[in-house]
């Protein structure tokens, strides 16, 4: 789309090493069409970063996000079951066809604030 979502998402992890010492590992889960410009970009704009070898991640970044938008799919279930500190969502459509959608991202980034009961109040707004 060419907004700059990855530079952005580049910068972030940046700020996260230079400002809060958080140097990684992380993880960027990204459409293997999309690999080699995130190789390009952390080479122009972080020479000096180092690969990441921790087990822990401490930040997720999940580019074309929407791929995750719905909660029952595989990939959804076994992204969220990451052990990560942080997860950043990147996409240039977030809600393609429902509500349920944004509510799948939203809680993959913040699983324990929006529970099940939060899920059912959302989808009876929808029905309603």
């Amino acid at each position: 789309m060419g907004l700059g979502k990855t530079v952005q998402s580049i910068s972030f992890l940046a700020h996260l090493a230079e400002k809060h010492n958080i140097w990684g590992p992380f993880l960027i889960v990204a459409p293997a069409s999309t690999l080699h410009n995130w190789q390009q970009e952390f080479t122009k704009f972080t020479p000096e970063f180092k690969y990441f070898n921790r087990l822990k991640w401490q930040c997720m970044v999940l580019d074309e996000a929407h791929a995750i938008k719905s909660s029952s799919s595989v990939r959804w279930k076994t992204l969220l079951n990451f052990n990560c500190r942080n997860r950043l969502l990147i996409t240039g459509t977030p809600i393609q066809n429902s509500m349920q959608e944004l509510w799948a991202l939203l809680h993959f980034i913040m699983p324990t604030t929006l529970s099940r009961m939060q899920r059912i109040i959302v989808l009876w707004m929808i029905i309603s």
